[in-house]
């Protein structure tokens, strides 16, 4: 509320000049936006987003910068939480064009927003279209040279994994996801937090008969969601694979207690 507060002071100011007004609205709407994401509140998050989109759009300088195409490629994420498939295709789509408009197909920030475009088509069900993205993404980080332990192109190697995953290639996906791990040995744990791809990857290892491999990734993975709570979706789904890794292994009584833990939340209706 302080914040706003001074926000609205300062924006008001005589001395503030036209871009410094707009950079200044689109900043505290997209902070409020990614609190309300963060939270889980997609709808309210959603007229933020637009917010500090058109704050961007509306002055000639911000609406050539990245930062409009990063806003969109938000707005689109919000919406495909919301079940608003088509219209975040829309969206992604827009903040594709953008960017290839303005810094061509070899630039990082393209790269990002065909992977949020991928993002928005996987909720489709959309896979092969997906992976194409994803190749694309990847080759262009190739082109600029991106670092091999960069986030955004891990984020970019998920996708195409869990693409893979769901068209059943499960080597194909577990080779994807063993150059991850090979980026990641600086800050795995960062990784880790990041990427939250271990149910696909522990898939991965049991479809091609890795099964200690697979025990050994959800148990770690098993830890961190249990800091967060047992009352979590993330921590019965990471029981309900380790039932199944269980049962791979022949230890029925192991894969029945995991099972029975994570049925009460796996079984409700719907989530927050």
């Amino acid at each position: 509320a302080e914040a706003t507060r001074l926000h609205t002071k300062w924006r008001g100011s005589t001395f503030m000049p036209a871009i410094g007004v707009a950079s200044s609205d689109a900043s505290v709407a997209e902070a409020q936006a990614d609190v309300f994401a963060a939270q889980g509140h997609y709808a309210q998050a959603e007229p933020l987003f637009r917010r500090a989109v058109a704050a961007v759009a509306g002055h000639p300088v911000l609406a050539r910068l990245s930062w409009h195409d990063y806003l969109r490629g938000r707005l689109a994420e919000v919406l495909v939480r919301q079940g608003r498939h088509l219209e975040a295709e829309g969206e992604a789509r827009a903040a594709l064009l953008q960017s290839l408009r303005a810094r061509g197909r070899n630039a990082a920030p393209t790269a990002n927003a065909l992977i949020v475009l991928a993002y928005a088509l996987a909720e489709q069900g959309r896979f092969a279209e997906v992976e194409a993205l994803a190749r694309a993404a990847l080759d262009i980080h190739e082109k600029a040279g991106t670092s091999s332990d960069s986030l955004m192109l891990a984020v970019a190697r998920v996708q195409l994994g869990a693409s893979l995953a769901m068209q059943g290639r499960w080597r194909d996906t577990l080779a994807v996801y063993e150059t991850v791990r090979a980026a990641a040995t600086g800050d795995p744990e960062a990784f880790a937090r990041y990427l939250p791809a271990e149910s696909i990857w522990a898939m991965a290892l049991l479809e091609t008969g890795e099964v200690d491999r697979a025990l050994d990734l959800l148990h770690a993975a098993l830890a961190r969601s249990q800091r967060a709570g047992e009352q979590y979706l993330s921590t019965a789904q990471v029981r309900g694979l380790l039932g199944m890794a269980y049962l791979a292994k022949g230890d029925l009584e192991r894969a029945l207690e995991e099972f029975e833990a994570a049925a009460p939340l796996l079984i409700k209706p719907s989530y927050e």
